[in-house]
């Protein structure tokens, strides 16, 4: 039985995001096969500077599942936005494996041709 069925006490929480990731890491064992699992563990990893990689690895994860879905491609945007951003925080091994990462996903276009690929433009 939830203790907290409607959230109360998770609003409360100091450290949001890092009670967050206790969700992510049971969600994505358990739905990972589901978009909407690597579109949320996008959403909590790029509010972290440290976990860009992860927030990469997401989208490219989700558009294994559905590379059609235009939410992958506003992803993928806010992704690159920030990683052209001197973002606070962010060692150069963690920058440089993150635009890896975005580099796999997006080939050798740029993001408005990959965007194109997705109808979105």
């Amino acid at each position: 039985m939830d203790p907290d069925p409607e959230g109360h006490e998770l609003l409360k929480s100091d450290t949001p995001l890092k009670s967050a990731e206790k969700f992510m890491t049971t969600l994505e064992q358990f739905a990972a096969d589901w978009l909407t699992t690597h579109l949320l563990r996008f959403e909590v990893a790029i509010r972290q500077p440290e976990q860009i990689v992860k927030a990469a690895e997401a989208i490219k994860r989700g558009l294994q599942i559905d590379e059609g879905e235009p939410q992958l491609a506003v992803a993928l945007a806010k992704l690159v936005g920030k990683l052209a951003q001197s973002v606070e925080g962010l060692d150069d091994a963690t920058k440089t494996k993150a635009n890896e990462v975005v580099k796999s996903i997006m080939g050798d276009g740029d993001l408005k041709s990959f965007c194109k690929v997705l109808s979105v433009t």
